[in-house]
């Protein structure tokens, strides 16, 4: 059996070849995941709970046939972000999810994540979301923004679209609606992957319409203080997004971020000089 030595030298040469049969993938992600620079930074994110996250990427890559043929490097780079914004890719919590698109791995927060976020901020005292039956909704007031739920509605099969309800600890409380028609539009607009036919808007349109109006909800009521909260942000601006390579900009509000994901890459080619300029990095 190799060593971890052996594994990170063998990792920090590059393939050419794609990445078609699934045990060559394999072990090529597990080269560079367990190569030492890979395993410091995941430590020094984690601690102690490092092994564990890393465990959980070999596990979501394994379970998806598509993750199996993304680019090893880019599942490494979303999972760093998961990291840094402490949610997991475990499936069974519905935190985050590595989502293959083009060949590589996005990091894509899901619906517990959001909720999640809310409530770290501080400033949330509850969260919900739900469907929307025809008939479910009695009257909304379009001055305030409240709505009535009707108790009575006889018949709920067909579904119109999805509200999510925040309240905040001040005592304000907001309600947004979508419907179904709005939901599929704003998915056309900004996820790539919508049009496809394994993507989780054709396979899972009720987890994905959910999530819409979780996230709209947050970003357009929920305070955020970038300077207080940058995981929080972080997590929000690259959420559905493949954490370039070498592009320290598009970490530029995230400064710990972009050092490692950009530093962790400049390793994986060679160069630790970099890396190891940012190796006592404080992550609270």
């Amino acid at each position: 059996m190799e060593t971890e030595k052996e594994l990170a030298r063998a990792s920090m040469g590059r393939s050419r070849s794609p990445y078609i049969a699934s045990q060559s993938f394999l072990t090529q992600l597990k080269k560079t995941l367990f190569h030492e620079e890979t395993k410091k930074r995941f430590e020094m994110m984690l601690g102690e709970y490092a092994p564990s996250f890393m465990q959980s990427i070999l596990s979501a890559t394994t379970n998806n046939k598509l993750l199996m043929k993304a680019d090893p490097t880019s599942i490494i780079r979303s999972s760093l972000v998961a990291a840094y914004t402490n949610l997991s890719i475990d499936t069974n919590l519905g935190q985050a999810a590595l989502v293959p698109y083009g060949g590589v791995a996005q990091f894509q927060i899901m619906k517990n994540g959001y909720v999640q976020l809310a409530h770290r901020t501080g400033n949330v005292a509850r969260i919900n979301v739900a469907n929307v039956y025809e008939g479910d909704i009695e009257a909304i007031n379009p001055f305030t923004g409240d709505m009535r739920f009707n108790l009575n509605n006889p018949d709920r099969s067909i579904l119109n679209g999805f509200v999510s309800y925040l309240k905040l600890m001040t005592g304000a409380d907001f309600y947004l609606y979508m419907t179904v028609d709005e939901c599929k539009a704003h998915g056309a607009k900004y996820s790539k992957s919508f049009y496809r036919e394994n993507g989780l808007w054709q396979t899972d349109f009720v987890a994905m319409g959910q999530k819409t109006v979780l996230k709209s909800i947050i970003k357009k009521w929920c305070p955020i203080n970038p300077q207080q909260q940058p995981k929080i942000t972080a997590a929000l601006e690259i959420d559905q997004s493949v954490p370039r390579q070498y592009d320290r900009s598009q970490f530029r509000r995230h400064r710990v971020l972009r050092s490692d994901i950009c530093g962790w890459s400049r390793c994986q080619r060679g160069g630790e000089k970099g890396s190891r300029r940012n190796s006592s990095k404080n992550y609270e």
